[in-house]
């Protein structure tokens, strides 16, 4: 050792050498020792920085599937027997995989099976990645079964590592059970929704862009040289790592100077202090990139979570382009709408410091800013660090002081809807963390777009689902569903009968006033039957002109009390259009035992009115009776034989004479139609014209009489050779029919009888048809020269501007207006005048019910050309009626 020490100090060259050495290994061993730690702490920012993005992952998944788990029309008709796959696939089409890359979209069951499955967007079958879901299922399903969405706890989530085709596949899953958005509780039997996303290739490189990671993968083991983050289970379990490369400053450099460190000193110490100041550049960049990724994740956590608490799309944009200008601290970031032609764009929102950027106002045409609109077109984002304005100023026009932009489009089903802007007065480079936040809050904006369409959507639905769209009245779907839960409240045990009012005579108001008018008296009725119900009391709407009540017989109060009040609410006229309307109700009224008995109730009820229109009754109510079912099904037998009666040759006519007063001749007949029921025997017209009315048939049956009747008084006209008219009776229906002018035409040429012989017959309520057919047809038989003739004049609703209207060649007057003439003198002067009248109009006139001597005089003397009743004979049968045509030409007084 002491001749080694002599040795070297006996050679300064070498001593030098030496301390050269030592030096260089010295400073070496320092710079070594300061990139270490450098590298270190950059794998440690590395880390925590991914971690964050993960974390970031992992809350937009859970924002995701909420969207669809905690949504009252997903529990709906996701969590009944059977799930709506028709409504799944129009609301949960896909979008969740274009906005959030959710690969794998599941309602899963109790049982653990698939109900409904989305695979990259589509809709596959439930066995499609059979393998795969069981892994996911298996691992997140002991924990998502428990799981309740109201609680705030952490959502059951997790890394699941299944096997693919041969290889690896690693997925983030979360698993939720499906609530209502108002609940509380989970359903015992509802199902689960379960998103799930690949963490593939594309995931990997955007991880790796992201935050500046060299070929990150996913292995199965941790490496002890390389950066990586496990990837646990739900369980806590670790089902694989997130390992990736970083390009070490420190092992660069210290590579870089390892040549020139042994020839100059002065270089390797320089670069040494270089090389600290580049790590702490690097240490402080990492960091200033964590904070801004912190802060772009805060903003984007608390506009997910104001989402549903801001009301409108406007309020929403304000709170976005607010958190968005304040974490991109930039002058300038304003929201806009596209318009429908897709030719202007309206501000919703705009936040901006006094720097002379905001060129706009509140719209901009196309013109003005083709630079916003292109990328719109095109549906891609514009980053633009440096604005020319002399490459192309045709271009870039509008554009102000702006020296850099970044504008976002906000994409809705594809569809650029509007667009994100963010402006500097300087020039700037766009870091990726700023362009990747602003193209999160175009996302974010069009998730509420969709969320607030869906949730109007969904109430517009309801309403027209549940509520009649005239009176705003529920209507019987939505009436038997809130019955039902008055009914079946343990706490309700009041005494409830249903209440079934029908508004008389709205189709004479419709013809007479117009449909308007009608449905402004039907919101009426609707409002005074609303005013008269009280607490635990419903109202509805269930027919045309029907409104059903529940009502509560309240101690004090019985039945007819109540009806008494209810017609005391219609004692005033109602005023609808200017018009002042008397209100004409029926009612009927049947007792309720129960939920189960509602719908019965609501039948016997009906049946209950039903009798009341078979007696002609108005302003009554009755209650229902055994006696009401049985007359009800009588009827119903008697409308069922009613359709077969003519093809089973069960009619038949009768025929009354018609005298002409002046010459005592018989000068034609009145065709009345007859049924011959095979067990019910004849049956009164009476009874059965109303249900043919009813069901249709009539026209049939009048085509029948028409024909019957012409056909015969061919046959008498031959045998006496006296020109005979028939008188048949004409139903409104028969004349607002588009043809009939057309089928009388007919019959009077294939019975070959002159159109003078016929002579229709219509009631009064020709003056209330609004019906243009009626004057068509009228005119048409006019033309013909076929006579026209009001039956029952007086009876109804003509006035003489409705005869010269429709131009009538004859009056019959009421048998009623007869009674106790010539004596009563009222009742004689009324006659002359109607017959004077008629005659001023050119009619002529017959009198009905003739039973005396002394009434026909009467008609005579008073002008009356035509006679018919008992008094000159009875309706009669063909043969009966053609044995007096064979005996008496004239007929005596």
């Amino acid at each position: 050792m002491i001749n080694f020490l002599r040795r070297i100090l006996s050679a300064p060259g070498l001593l030098l050498v030496m301390l050269i050495t030592a030096t260089v290994g010295g400073v070496l061993w320092v710079v070594k020792v300061t990139i270490v730690q450098q590298d270190e702490l950059f794998i440690v920012h590395s880390q925590e920085m991914v971690a964050s993005g993960m974390e970031q992952r992992r809350q937009q998944l859970v924002g995701a599937l909420r969207e669809y788990s905690m949504w009252d029309g997903m529990a709906e008709n996701a969590n009944r027997g059977s799930v709506n796959s028709e409504w799944l696939r129009a609301n949960m089409s896909g979008s969740a995989y274009i906005n959030q890359s959710i690969n794998i979209e599941a309602i899963v069951d109790r049982q653990q099976q698939i109900n409904y499955l989305l695979v990259d967007g589509k809709f596959v079958p439930s066995d499609t990645k059979s393998a795969t879901l069981k892994r996911l299922i298996a691992d997140l399903y002991p924990i998502a079964k428990f799981y309740n969405p109201y609680v705030k706890t952490p959502s059951p989530m997790g890394y699941v590592r299944v096997i693919e085709q041969g290889k690896s596949v690693y997925y983030l899953v979360i698993m939720e059970p499906i609530v209502s958005e108002s609940g509380t509780q989970v359903p015992v039997n509802g199902r689960l929704l379960l998103f799930a996303s690949a963490l593939d290739d594309q995931w990997l490189g955007t991880l790796g862009e992201n935050f500046k990671l060299r070929a990150p993968e996913i292995r199965e083991r941790a490496s002890k040289t390389e950066p990586n983050l496990p990837l646990k289970n739900p369980q806590g379990v670790v089902q694989g790592y997130l390992v990736w490369g970083l390009d070490m400053p420190g092992h660069t450099i210290f590579s870089a100077i390892m040549p020139y460190v042994l020839v100059l000193l002065g270089v390797v110490v320089t670069i040494a202090v270089l090389l600290g100041r580049l790590a702490s550049h690097l240490q402080s960049s990492q960091l200033a990139q964590a904070v801004r990724l912190a802060a772009q994740g805060d903003a984007l956590r608390s506009l997910a979570l104001s989402k549903d608490a801001i009301p409108t799309s406007e309020a929403y944009a304000e709170e976005a382009a607010a958190l968005a200008r304040g974490t991109l601290q930039l002058p300038h970031l304003s929201v806009w709408e596209l318009s429908d032609d897709r030719q202007s764009l309206k501000n919703k929102a705009l936040v901006e410091q006094p720097r002379g950027l905001s060129v706009f106002g509140q719209s901009i045409e196309r013109a003005h800013a083709p630079w916003l609109f292109d990328l719109l077109d095109r549906k891609v984002g514009l980053v633009v660090p440096r604005v020319s304005r002399t490459d192309n100023p045709g271009y870039w026009v509008n554009i102000g002081g702006a020296g850099a932009l970044l504008a976002m489009p906000t994409l809705v089903r594809d569809q650029a809807i509007g667009l994100v802007l963010a402006m500097s007065p300087w020039p700037r480079q766009w870091r990726p963390d700023e362009t990747n936040f602003l193209a999160s809050i175009a996302d974010m904006l069009a998730l509420s777009i969709e969320s607030q369409a869906r949730k109007r959507a969904e109430q517009e639905l309801a309403q027209r689902i549940y509520f009649d769209q005239l009176t705003e009245l529920p209507n019987r779907v939505y009436l038997d569903q809130k019955v039902q839960e008055l009914l079946t409240n343990p706490q309700a045990n009041n005494q409830y009968v249903c209440t079934l009012v029908n508004v008389e005579g709205l189709v004479l108001i419709n013809d007479k006033y117009g449909v308007a008018t009608g449905d402004q008296l039907l919101v009426s009725v609707a409002k005074r039957l609303a005013h008269f119900c009280g607490a635990n009391e419903l109202v509805g709407r269930v027919g045309d002109n029907r409104f059903a009540l529940v009502l509560d017989l309240e101690r004090g109060v019985n039945l007819p009390q109540r009806m008494d009040m209810l017609f005391g609410f219609f004692s005033s006229p109602i005023k609808a259009r200017d018009t002042s309307l008397p209100v004409r109700l029926n009612i009927g009224v049947s007792y309720v035992q129960g939920g189960a008995d509602w719908a019965k109730a609501l039948h016997n009820a009906e049946i209950a009115l039903h009798s009341l229109h078979r007696a002609n009754r108005e302003n009554a109510w009755v209650e229902y009776s055994i006696e009401h079912h049985a007359a009800e099904q009588q009827e119903q037998a008697l409308r069922e034989d009613l359709q077969q009666a003519l093809e089973r040759d069960e009619f038949f006519l009768l025929y009354q004479p018609i005298i002409n007063l002046i010459s005592g001749e018989v000068c034609g007949a009145e065709a009345l139609i007859r049924w011959q029921h095979p067990l019910r025997g004849l049956i009164n017209p009476a009874t059965f014209i109303p249900l043919a009315e009813a069901t249709g048939s009539i026209y049939y049956i009048g085509l029948w009489v028409l024909k019957e009747s012409l056909h015969q008084i061919k046959i008498w006209q031959a045998a006496t050779n006296n020109k005979l008219t028939v008188s048949v009776n004409v139903s409104m229906i028969q004349l607002e029919h588009r043809g009939f002018a057309e089928d009388v035409s007919r019959i009077l040429q294939e019975e070959e009888v002159d159109a003078s012989m016929l002579e229709l017959e219509v009631t009064e309520g020709i003056a209330l048809s609004a019906a243009p057919e009626v004057e068509e047809n009228l005119a048409h038989l006019r033309a013909q020269k076929i006579g026209l003739a009001i039956d029952d004049f007086g009876t109804g609703y003509a006035s003489f501007s409705y005869l010269r209207r429709f131009e009538v060649g004859k009056l019959k007057i009421d048998r009623l207006f007869l009674e106790g003439v010539p004596d009563k003198r009222r009742s004689a002067n009324l006659v002359k005048m109607i017959i004077a009248m008629a005659h001023t109009l050119n009619a002529k006139v017959t009198g009905e019910g003739i039973e005396t001597p002394q009434q026909a005089a009467f008609l005579r003397s008073t002008g009356c050309e035509f006679g018919q009743g008992y008094h000159f004979g009875k309706p009669l049968a063909v043969a009966d009626f053609t044995q007096q045509l064979n005996k008496i030409y004239r007929v005596p007084e």
